[in-house]
């Protein structure tokens, strides 16, 4: 199952629904986020969609 909030992605086991594994699934975050900062236009999207549809998370 997915955690957009988080940025993670959980593996799950079908039959006893015990959590197998987290994964992240923005391993370059910091690369992202400084691309972001940096570009006056990104960031505006960026701040856009974080208080809009994200509800204040990143998205």
């Amino acid at each position: 199952m997915g955690n957009n909030w988080a940025g993670t992605a959980t593996v799950v086991d079908a039959r006893t629904h015990r959590t197998l594994q987290t994964l992240d699934m923005i391993p370059d975050r910091a690369e992202r986020m400084t691309e972001i900062l940096t570009h006056p236009d990104k960031l505006a999207f960026y701040v856009a969609i974080q208080q809009g549809v994200a509800e204040g998370h990143d998205q």
